[in-house]
C-alpha cells in the first residue's frame, strides 16, 4: 500500500510549530527535575548522615560545588535557554486558535 505525502494547510503548520515549542519547554522542565533531584538528595544526605565530608559548612568544597551549586546553575541555565527559545509560543498558539 502506498502512502502519498499530503501537505498540511498553513494554519495547521503553526499549530505544529507551537506543539514543538511546548514540547521543548516541557523537555527542559523535565531535565531540570533531574538536577534538582541531585540537589535534594545531597541535602537529605547532609542532614541524615554524620559524614564530615558531606557537612555543608566544614565539608569538602568540591562536594559542595558539584552536588549543590552546579545542579542549580545547570537547571537555571536550562530553563532560561528554553524560555528564550520558546518566547513566541503564546503568539503562535493564539494564531492557531484564531485559525480554527
Amino acid at each position: 500500500m502506498e502512502v502519498l505525502f499530503v501537505p498540511r494547510p498553513l494554519h495547521s503548520w503553526s499549530g505544529y510549530i507551537a506543539n514543538i515549542y511546548h514540547r521543548q519547554l516541557l523537555n527542559a522542565a523535565m531535565t531540570t527535575l533531574a538536577f534538582i533531584g541531585i540537589r535534594v538528595v545531597y541535602s537529605l544526605a547532609t542532614i541524615c548522615t554524620q559524614n564530615p565530608a558531606l557537612n555543608p559548612i566544614s565539608g569538602s568544597l568540591a562536594a559542595r560545588v558539584v552536588l549543590s551549586f552546579l545542579p542549580e546553575i545547570i537547571s537555571t541555565l536550562l530553563l532560561v535557554v528554553a524560555g528564550i527559545l520558546t518566547r513566541n509560543v503564546r503568539r503562535i498558539s493564539k494564531r492557531t486558535k484564531a485559525d480554527k
